[in-house]
């Protein structure tokens, strides 16, 4: 009978901990899923649009270097 119910409580454990496991996936695939939803074309354009500024930046500090030089 002791045999009994020590294979009852690990089984009992055995499930509970397979339980939270479950749960601890799901959440996992929801964050998954979030993840996915997120505006990836936005973000892209963004950092293109970043990009384009940061290269006509260079190009204008370029322009001003060149014209302190000739005053120089």
């Amino acid at each position: 009978m002791a045999v009994d119910i020590i294979a009852i409580e690990r089984t009992r454990l055995s499930l509970v901990n397979g339980s939270r496991n479950l749960s601890l996936m799901l959440d996992k695939l929801r964050l998954i899923e979030e993840i996915r939803d997120v505006d990836v074309f936005g973000f892209t354009q963004d950092i293109v649009d970043l990009m384009k500024y940061i290269e006509s930046s260079q190009e204008q500090l370029d322009a001003y270097i060149k014209d302190h030089r000739k005053l120089v």
